[in-house]
C-alpha cells in the first residue's frame, strides 16, 4: 500500500457521476489506512474539462470511505475560499 495517491483532474472530471465512487474506492484500496488521496480539479467547466462541485466531490469521497482533510486553491497550497475556480482536495483513507 502507498502513503499517498495523486489524481489528475481528468481522472475525476472524466468520470460519469455514478462511476466516481467506485474509482475512488479502488484507489483507496491501494493507500494504507491513514494515507491520503489528493485530487486537483477545476470547479467550473473549462474548454477541455467538465467540473464537479467541491461538495459533490466530497460526497463521492465519503462514499468511498475517504474523510475530508483540507482543500487548497492550487497545487502550491494557497488557501481555498468558497468560489475558487480550482481546488486541490485532500482526503484520508479511513
Amino acid at each position: 500500500a502507498f502513503d499517498l495517491a495523486v489524481l489528475a483532474s481528468v481522472v475525476v472530471t472524466g468520470r460519469a457521476r455514478g462511476r466516481l465512487v467506485p474509482l475512488l474506492a479502488r484507489v483507496a484500496r491501494h493507500v494504507r489506512p491513514g494515507g491520503e488521496v489528493l485530487a486537483g480539479m477545476p470547479l467550473t467547466p473549462t474548454a477541455g474539462e467538465d467540473a464537479w462541485s467541491a461538495a459533490d466531490y466530497d460526497r463521492a469521497c465519503a462514499g468511498a470511505a475517504l474523510a475530508y482533510v483540507v482543500r487548497y486553491a492550487d497545487w502550491s497550497g494557497a488557501p481555498y475560499h468558497l468560489g475558487e475556480p480550482y481546488a486541490v482536495s485532500v482526503h484520508r483513507v479511513r
